[in-house]
């Protein structure tokens, strides 16, 4: 499993901003607070991440086995991996 890009940036911010079970959302309000935290911190050469391609690192970290659906629109980060 290799995590580039997107991925690799959405997580780490998961990994700052889910619960201390573990647990994350992805909803309209999640993929745009990242993206408003991503835009602070990418150099000014590199464009920000849309909606769209945030929604699809989250269902490439899910396919991956890194984050476990729970209910629609849930995620808890798979403890094999990340504990709180």
């Amino acid at each position: 499993m290799s995590l580039d890009g997107c991925e690799r940036k959405l997580l780490d911010w998961i990994l700052l901003n889910m619960t201390s079970e573990n647990l994350i959302t992805n909803n309209l309000i999640t993929r745009a607070n990242f993206i408003a935290y991503y835009s602070k911190y990418k150099k000014p050469a590199n464009k920000g991440y849309s909606d769209k391609t945030v929604s699809i690192s989250f269902q490439r970290l899910s396919s991956d086995g890194i984050l476990i659906p729970v209910t629609r629109g849930m995620f808890q980060v798979n403890l094999k991996y990340f504990k709180a």
